[in-house]
C-alpha cells in the first residue's frame, strides 16, 4: 500500500512543491509545481505567499496523506550548545534559558527545536557531553506562517527549515563522512551554510542577500562562516570540502571564486547526477531536479526516517520516554530476548539430555542381559525378558538359577537350609572362587564337623566336600575347622 507525501519548499521569491508516492517498491514523483510569490504595492510577502499556497492547494486538493513545509532558513536562529547532560527531558526544560543568552529575543518569545548530537559528531573534538544543535523561531513569525497556511488551505504535519536544510540532512545521513565538510545552498535572495560530520548537521547559518551585494556578499559570508566552523573544530584541519547547491543555475561560476577565497575544494551538488548516491538520485527526475530538489529532499527525509526539525511536533510522553532512555531500553529488551530464548530452549536441552541418558541405560541393560543370558539372541524388551527368565529360574529352584555358576547368596541359602538348627556351628570365613568354596569356622565338638560334612555332601551343586583340618582350641574350648568344597 502506497502513501502520498506533499512537500512544499517556500523560498524568498517562489514556492516549489512536489507530490510523491511512497511504497515498499520505492518513491516516484506524481506532480510538481513551481509558482512565483507575487508581491505588489498593495500586498506584502505573506499575502503573496498565501495566494500561491492557495493555488497549490486548489491543484492538489487533499490528494495526499502527509504534508511537509519548509520555510526560508533566515527565519530561524541556529545555535550549537554543549550541556552537562544528555537527557532530552532535562534539555527541554532548560534550553530556552540557555539560548536566551545568545538570541536577540526575550525568553518565551521564541519556539525551539533541537537535535541531540551523538558523541564525536564534531570531528577532532573529544566532547562526550550533551551536545545539541538548536533552531529557534520567533513566535510572531511562527504565527504569521500558521495564518498563511490557514489562508492557503494547507495543514502541514511537519513545519521545518527550508533553504536546503533537508538536502543537507540527506547528504549527511547517506554519506556518513567522518571528516567535516559543508553543504552550501544558494537561492535568489538567500544563502545557507550547513556544516556536516559523522552523519549529522552540527552547525547552521543563513543570511539574506541583497541584489546589490551579489557575489562579493556571498563570498564574504562563506569565508567568515568557514573560519567560525574551523575554530569550533579545533582539529588543525577544519572543513575538508564544500558541496555547492546551485538551484538557481546562476551561481555555478562561483566555485572557483569560493576555492580561491577559502582554500577549500568545492564541488557542485547534483542529486540526480551520475556521481550522486543512488539512494538520493532515485527521488529526482531529470526535468525537475533543480527546481524541486529541496522539496523532494524533505519527502525523502521523512520516507527514510531521517529526523529533521519540526515546529509542529507533538511528542507523546511515551516517545519522550523512549528518546530519553533509548539505550537502556534496547539493552533491557536484548537481555529479555536472550532470557526468553534460554527459557524456551532449556526444556528441549533437558529432553535431549534425558534421551541420551535413557539410550545409555538401555545400552548398558542390553549388555548386562546378554552377559547373564547369552543364549538369548533376540532382545526386544530386556527388562520384560529378564523378568520372564527369573520367573522360570525360580520355578526350577534357587540352585539352578544360574546353572553352573551359582550366586553367593544362593550358596549361603543352600548351606543354611541343609544344616539343622541343633548343630552348634559358627562360620567365620567364606571364600568363593570360580570352582571352589573355602569355609572356616568352629563347632562345639568333632562330631558336629563330621555331621556338617555329611549334610554338605547332600547339596546338589557341591560336587566334593573335604575337611582340610579340624583341631581343638583349648582356650575357647571349641573345634576349629577348615573345609574345601568343589563346585
Amino acid at each position: 500500500m502506497s502513501s502520498k507525501l506533499l512537500a512544499i519548499d517556500i523560498q524568498k521569491t517562489k514556492v516549489c512543491s512536489v507530490l510523491l508516492s511512497h511504497s515498499l517498491k520505492g518513491m516516484h514523483t506524481l506532480e510538481s509545481m513551481v509558482l512565483p510569490i507575487e508581491v505588489d504595492a498593495d500586498s506584502d510577502y505573506f499575502s503573496g505567499l498565501g495566494r500561491t499556497l492557495a493555488q497549490i492547494s486548489e491543484t492538489i486538493q487533499t490528494n495526499y496523506d502527509k504534508c511537509i513545509v519548509g520555510v526560508p532558513a533566515d527565519c530561524f536562529l541556529f545555535r550549537t550548545l554543549e550541556l552537562p547532560f544528555k537527557s532530552r527531558k532535562k534539555i527541554e526544560q532548560i534550553i530556552d534559558f540557555e539560548l536566551e543568552n545568545f538570541l536577540p529575543l526575550a525568553g518565551g518569545d521564541f519556539k525551539t527545536e533541537f537535535r541531540l548530537l551523538p558523541a564525536q559528531t564534531l570531528p577532532g573534538t573529544g566532547v562526550d557531553n550533551g551536545r545539541v544543535s538548536a533552531a529557534s523561531i520567533d513566535h510572531k513569525m511562527l504565527e504569521r506562517f500558521n495564518a498563511v497556511f490557514e489562508t492557503g488551505n494547507i495543514s502541514p504535519d511537519i513545519f521545518t527549515v527550508g533553504s536546503g536544510y533537508a538536502s543537507a540532512v540527506a547528504l549527511a545521513k547517506l554519506t556518513a563522512q567522518e571528516d567535516a565538510f559543508a553543504y552550501l545552498h544558494v537561492e535568489q535572495g538567500l544563502i545557507a551554510f550547513y556544516a556536516l560530520g559523522n552523519g549529522e548537521i552540527f552547525f547552521a547559518r543563513a543570511c539574506g542577500i541583497d541584489s546589490d551585494e551579489g557575489q562579493d556578499g556571498m563570498l564574504g559570508f562563506i569565508s567568515v562562516t568557514c573560519l567560525a566552523v574551523n575554530e569550533m573544530l579545533d582539529d588543525g584541519q577544519g572543513i575538508r570540502k564544500l558541496s555547492f547547491s546551485d538551484i538557481e543555475n546562476g551561481y555555478g561560476d562561483m566555485t572557483k571564486a569560493i576555492e580561491e577565497r577559502t582554500g577549500i575544494p568545492v564541488e557542485l551538488f547534483d542529486p540526480a547526477g551520475a556521481d550522486a548516491d543512488a539512494r538520493m538520485s532515485r527521488f529526482f527526475d531529470s526535468g525537475e531536479k533543480k527546481a524541486v530538489q529541496d522539496a523532494a529532499a524533505m519527502a525523502m527525509c521523512d520516507a527514510g526516517g531521517f529526523e529533521i526539525y519540526n515546529f509542529h511536533r507533538k511528542l507523546s510522553e511515551i516517545v519522550i520516554f523512549f528518546q530519553d532512555y533509548r539505550s537502556s531500553l534496547i539493552f533491557t529488551c536484548s537481555l529479555l530476548v536472550c532470557a526468553l530464548i534460554v527459557w524456551g530452549t532449556a526444556p528441549f536441552m533437558k529432553m535431549n539430555a534425558a534421551q541420551g541418558e535413557i539410550a545409555d541405560l538401555d545400552s548398558r541393560l542390553r549388555q548386562e542381559f546378554q552377559s547373564v543370558f547369552p543364549d538369548v539372541d533376540n532382545i526386544v524388551d530386556p527388562v520384560r525378558q529378564m523378568q520372564v527368565k527369573l520367573d522360570e529360574a525360580r520355578k526350577k529352584g534357587a540352585v539352578a538359577i544360574m546353572d553352573d555358576h551359582a550366586l553367593n547368596i544362593d550358596l549361603l541359602n543352600e548351606i543354611s537350609q541343609a544344616l539343622p538348627a541343633s548343630l552348634d556351628i559358627l562360620f567365620t570365613r567364606f571364600v568363593r572362587t570360580e570352582s571352589s568354596l573355602m569355609v572356616t569356622g568352629s563347632a562345639d565338638q568333632f562330631n558336629a564337623v563330621d555331621r556338617m560334612k555329611n549334610y554338605f555332601q547332600k547339596i546338589v551343586i557341591f560336587k566334593e566336600v573335604e575337611i582340610n583340618s579340624a583341631s581343638m582350641d583349648k582356650i575357647e574350648n571349641r573345634v576349629k575347622f577348615s573345609m574345601k568344597i568343589i563346585l
